[in-house]
């Protein structure tokens, strides 16, 4: 729905978005918005999430705090060096990693479907979702803030259809609509394997605060 605001209203980001509204509501808009998905919120969670699930596990509790802060140093120096040199690591994403990423996705629910480590009816319904399910999966789903980054990289993805030739706004909304829609099957069905592989594989784990089993 983002992604089709910017494109039927043919904003440029997100101050031609909101300009409609005011100029400095638009512009506090903008930079609330960069901020949370920046150095807020979102850009320091890139670098703990991995950490806390693939370091921390093997290093002393004592030593977690300087472990972050070396792993996070490199991150960040990585993820500087790959930005600053966008067509190679674009195209290294698009045609390497993406298609490596989706095949051992695929492998892992692979077998979490042949070989599940439990059955579903073992896994014990939490209490939040016992009567309100829906609503607080869709507060949770907001938590993630894809909602705000569709906003704030909207215009990449307009930006990339424009590059296909298509140059009609009418044609360039159908085209975010199909593949938003492509894309919104292509995440629910990822989606609804990993709530197979946690429902299957729960009662093995205890669960931490973030999420990631311990």
């Amino acid at each position: 729905m983002a992604l089709l605001a910017i494109s039927i209203t043919r904003a440029n980001g997100i101050y031609d978005l909101a300009q409609p509204i005011g100029r400095r509501y638009a512009l506090i808009f903008l930079i609330l918005i960069l901020a949370t998905l920046g150095p807020l919120f979102a850009t320091p969670r890139t670098a703990t999430v991995p950490y806390t699930i693939g370091i921390a596990p093997h290093l002393s509790a004592g030593s977690n705090a300087v472990g972050l802060l070396i792993y996070s140093a490199a991150f960040f120096g990585l993820t500087y060096y790959f930005s600053t040199r966008q067509g190679r690591i674009t195209t290294l994403i698009g045609k390497l990693l993406n298609p490596l990423f989706l095949l051992l996705l695929f492998a892992i629910f692979l077998l979490a479907f042949l070989k599940p480590l439990g059955n579903t009816a073992g896994t014990a319904i939490t209490t939040p979702y016992m009567h309100a399910a829906f609503t607080n999966g869709f507060l949770q789903g907001y938590n993630t803030m894809d909602g705000l980054a569709s906003l704030a990289f909207g215009i990449t993805v307009i930006t990339a259809i424009k590059s296909f030739g298509i140059k009609q706004q009418r044609t360039i909304s159908i085209a975010t609509a199909k593949s938003g829609l492509l894309g919104l099957a292509g995440i629910g069905l990822i989606y609804l394997s990993l709530t197979w592989l946690g429902a299957t594989s729960l009662h093995h784990f205890s669960m931490a605060a973030n999420g990631e089993p311990l």
